[in-house]
């Protein structure tokens, strides 16, 4: 995780460097970015729907001493067709530590759906990330908290080798730690500080900066 200052974004965008921000539904600044490694990283394995888990999820430390509204999500995946309408992408808001949520996905405190980009079932690893811009959502993470992000596997999701951020997988009616099988799932969030002002950026406006 790692404060972004408003020069840096603006410089990404203006060279077309930053494929969260090409990809990125709002064209706006984000604070902080939440990954699971570092911001699209590119996979090199995956995890099946039916084989490794049904969700992937991750939690994350609000550390930054600020509330942070959550802007996008991000995952490698693939599939075809949409995620569940509800359980699609999920976001528990205080799951107490750095640990799974205590329930299944239908306990999420938001959640909606999503359409993978990669429209096949069988691309491995899936390599092409999905955003979901869940901003209008409004959901505000206070400055402590520890939250969890995770998304529905419609067919696979990217993975990693395990890198000490630890991911899990629904399988088997509870969450089972990827690191016990020496993997780490590719997951990330943009957040924003809950008290500042969003200003939306056309990519004309960013030609004259």
């Amino acid at each position: 995780m790692k404060k972004i200052t408003l020069l840096m974004l603006v410089a990404m965008v203006a060279f077309a460097t930053s494929p969260t921000i090409m990809a990125g539904s709002p064209e706006s600044l984000a604070d902080y970015e939440f990954a699971t490694d570092a911001m699209d990283a590119v996979p090199t394995t995956g995890g099946s729907h039916d084989g490794w888990g049904e969700w992937f999820v991750t939690a994350f430390e609000n550390d930054t001493g600020e509330d942070v509204q959550l802007q996008i999500m991000g995952f490698p995946c693939c599939g075809t067709g949409d995620s569940d309408p509800n359980d699609g992408w999920l976001v528990w808001t205080d799951v107490g530590g750095m640990n799974a949520p205590s329930g299944a996905a239908d306990t999420r405190d938001f959640g909606g759906q999503y359409t993978p980009v990669d429209q096949a079932d069988d691309t491995f690893p899936p390599v092409t990330y999905t955003y979901v811009d869940i901003t209008s959502e409004n959901i505000v993470i206070p400055a402590g908290n520890f939250f969890a992000i995770g998304y529905d596997v419609i067919g696979n999701g990217g993975q990693i080798d395990v890198n000490g951020h630890e991911t899990w997988g629904w399988y088997g009616g509870a969450w089972d730690a990827d690191s016990g099988y020496s993997r780490t799932a590719l997951i990330q969030v943009t957040g924003t500080t809950s008290g500042s002002t969003i200003e939306e950026v056309t990519w004309g406006q960013i030609k004259e900066l």
